[in-house]
């Protein structure tokens, strides 16, 4: 065989399957139905091809997927009914490629392991139990004659090549054992292992002249194997005939594996985990729906839609508690109440709750969980974020699913929480590491997104989506009078008896100072932060005997405590030639949106420059506003302008169809040398014909601009519905325009007289 040791570090091989761990020293012998014709092909080219790279590649015979760990192979015999192959050294695969036309081997990228040649003496030198460990399977192996090596030579061997000797005499069925060890890539912890698992089998043989009550004695004195014992039997009524064989078999191999044995603790912790989900019950939900409405109204101002559909699905759950229900998605920015809202509906219920973000997950793995053949293997996030809750239906708050599928570093998280979502799958969800189907239809999960754009198609699907749009001035001033000044207070000390001071004042004017001058979000929790740093100073005060009797927190209290304003508020400025103001949609909220167009060569080629990091979607828009005016301008010479198009704040990306109507705006104030006017706002995309089209975020967007001072608003006719759902105050306090087309959009842009 080739010297892999020589190669670069990430190889290309083809690989045969095997169901069974072949480890490196190890030859195998193929012969008969083994040596299809495609496997006679495949090693035909390692014989003739000795400088090419071809490996074993173990299969689990249980869950059928393979382990990211071979070994390399070289052909030392073969003939038309038979061939000898030997293992060389260890590969771990980085990237598994595509499936060949017999649909047996692959060509995969692989990474040898190369071997540290630790010294053996240095090993038994700081760990003299394991050497005694070793003299006994040693005597055991010769008593048996399958050892013909002496022990001198023995102990020569590097504990790699030691580990990888003794593996061999593994039960070739044992796929734990020996999967386990060949994927250990440290040398001193492989040697260790594989000791352990032959003392093991070693301490579990009967030995001749022992009376099998001697034999069964450390089972009988095994305190823990008892304790498990028990618990599978006290939910064996409960569970699968499946759950019950499974946990019975590894309770059955605990008790036949010493405590001393590596193999002990992966088999205890697993016993532990799967026997204590199984064990969970489920809460009985709240069956009177006045106290789950109550709940859900004092606990949040608003969100009405939001609580209505809440309200309806656990009505219609309490009619019949069998029906699959939809798995409600709540959209919106940060700050509106997506999570205590989950918090207020399990308090509704009288479900446990418990929340996961998926923020960061890069693996299918932390969803799935790991295979039990890994070292160091653990459970996936649902079950156990389940068993974290202590009940069976836990209402399960799945966060940030508009983050999964971006940049997966390996397998398929998308995949992975369909199973979940699907009610027609999530009854026997697949667990790796628990192996056993959980049934998951018994949870109620809601999922939270900030923006609904993110959401991965095939998940969207299966979700129902509920928007939480940002609060408007005066929801924010209720919010902070009934419920964020209470919880302050209450948290920071102030209502404990004995304190020198009677009452706590904040007045609507200092509240609303508060929202205006430090903060600028859709939601309130930055306005939560603020109001716990002003009762924080007014505690503070009361502990150093400055601040006594009645305390009431004006303005100028704010600024003390607060220190300067924090915020500039955004205004609706007079905007000179070529400058139109847009409004967008953040993660925060709505936005005001400059957009600035000059001419930067009158005798160029009509090149469009756009600048202020703009994504692709907004670009476009750009691009089709410029094309529907070129083709509707009179002035020829006008063709020939190069347009340089910049939107502020560069270091923001901005994306999305809704600036189309702004941009055109902007090209016709840059050609007609014509100023907008005052105090206007637009949103709405075009096509190159001129028709206006809808737009999302209406909410936020027309927020944003009342923020900001803007006394009119032109938004696409299409959005009439949104425009309807709009505040009765806010509609009041700007002039509204409805519109189909771009002509129109220029008529009041720029009071054009027909």
């Amino acid at each position: 065989m080739n010297d892999n040791s020589s190669v670069s570090s990430v190889l290309r091989i083809k690989f045969l399957a095997f169901l069974n761990v072949v480890l490196p020293g190890e030859r195998i012998a193929l012969d008969g139905s083994a040596l299809e014709a495609y496997t006679k092909s495949l090693l035909r080219d390692a014989k003739n091809n000795p400088k090419g790279l071809f490996g074993f590649l173990p299969k689990n015979p249980q869950t059928g997927y393979f382990i990211d760990m071979g070994t390399f192979f070289s052909v030392q015999q073969l003939e038309d009914e038979k061939a000898i192959l030997l293992a060389g050294e260890r590969f771990r695969v980085e990237d598994y490629g595509e499936v060949d036309e017999h649909g047996f081997f692959y060509d995969i990228l692989v990474e040898p392991v190369k071997s540290q040649d630790k010294n053996l003496q240095e090993i038994f030198a700081k760990d003299r139990s394991l050497e005694k460990f070793f003299r006994q399977v040693l005597d055991n192996l010769k008593k048996n004659k399958k050892i013909l090596v002496p022990t001198r030579e023995l102990e020569k061997y590097t504990a790699g090549k030691l580990a990888d000797y003794l593996a061999s005499f593994l039960s070739s069925n044992n796929f734990f054992a020996r999967s386990d060890v060949l994927e250990t890539d440290s040398e001193e912890m492989r040697l260790d292992k594989v000791i352990m698992y032959l003392f093991a089998n070693l301490e579990s043989s009967p030995k001749k002249g022992s009376k099998s009550k001697n034999s069964s004695q450390p089972q009988q004195e095994n305190k823990e194997v008892k304790e498990f014992q028990d618990k599978l039997n006290s939910i064996k009524e409960f569970i699968s005939e499946e759950a019950k064989k499974e946990i019975q078999k590894e309770i059955t191999s605990l008790a036949k594996t010493p405590p001393t044995s590596g193999n002990y603790d992966y088999i205890y912790k697993w016993l532990e985990f799967v026997l204590s989900f199984f064990s969970l019950k489920p809460t009985e939900d709240n069956q009177d729906t006045g106290s789950v409405w109550k709940i859900l109204d004092e606990s949040h101002y608003g969100l009405l839609k939001a609580k209505e559909r809440v309200y309806e699905e656990l009505i219609v759950r309490r009619l019949n508690p069998k029906k699959k229900g939809p798995i409600l998605c709540f959209v919106g920015p940060p700050g509106t109440g997506k999570t205590s809202v989950g918090k207020a509906i399990a308090e509704a219920l009288g479900r446990n709750f418990v929340r996961i973000s998926l923020g960061g997950v890069r693996d299918e793995a932390e969803i799935r969980g790991h295979r039990r053949t890994y070292v160091g293997a653990l459970p996936g996030k649902i079950a156990e974020y389940i068993l974290r809750s202590k009940s069976s239906n836990p209402l399960l708050m799945i966060d940030e699913i508009d983050k999964v599928g971006k940049d997966t570093l390996k397998g398929n998280l998308e995949a992975s929480l369909l199973e979940v979502f699907d009610p027609e799958q999530n009854h026997a969800f697949d667990d790796n590491y628990v192996k056993i189907p959980i049934d998951v239809s018994k949870v109620m999960i809601i999922c939270t997104a900030n923006t609904w754009e993110g959401i991965l198609p095939a998940l969207k699907d299966r979700m129902e989506l509920l928007l939480f749009s940002g609060y408007t001035f005066e929801e924010k001033l209720n919010i902070a009078k009934k419920f964020l000044v209470k919880k302050q207070i209450k948290e920071n000390g102030l209502l404990r008896k004995g304190l020198p001071i009677k009452k706590i004042k904040l007045s609507d004017k200092s509240i609303s100072f508060v929202i205006g001058s430090y903060t600028s979000e859709a939601g309130v929790r930055n306005l939560e932060r603020e109001m716990g740093c002003i009762f924080r100073k007014v505690a503070t005060g009361v502990c150093l005997g400055n601040i006594k009797g009645e305390v009431n927190i004006g303005v100028t209290d704010i600024k003390k405590y607060l220190g300067l304003p924090k915020i500039l508020p955004e205004k609706v400025r007079e905007t000179p030639v070529g400058v139109v103001t847009g409004v967008a949609v953040t993660q925060n909220g709505g936005s005001l949106l400059e957009i600035e167009a000059s001419v930067v060569n009158p005798e160029g080629t009509g090149k469009l420059e756009l600048t202020g990091n703009l994504e692709k979607t907004i670009q476009e828009s750009a691009k089709v506003a410029l094309g529907y005016f070129r083709s509707n301008v009179k002035d020829g010479k006008k063709l020939k302008n190069d347009i340089h198009l910049h939107v502020p704040e560069g270091g923001v990306p901005k994306d999305g169809p809704s600036a189309g109507i702004a941009f055109a705006s902007a090209y016709y104030s840059l050609f007609k040398k014509k100023k907008i006017k005052n105090g206007l706002v637009m949103t709405g995309e075009i096509t190159l014909k001129g028709r206006v089209l809808r737009v999302g975020g209406i909410k936020e967007k027309v927020l944003a601009a009342e923020r900001a001072g803007a006394t009119e608003f032109i938004l696409p006719f299409d959005n009439k519905n949104d425009f309807e759902e709009l505040p009765l105050k806010t509609r009041k306090r700007m002039k509204f325009h409805l519109v189909e087309n771009v002509d129109k959009v220029l008529d009041i842009a720029f009071e054009r007289k027909k």
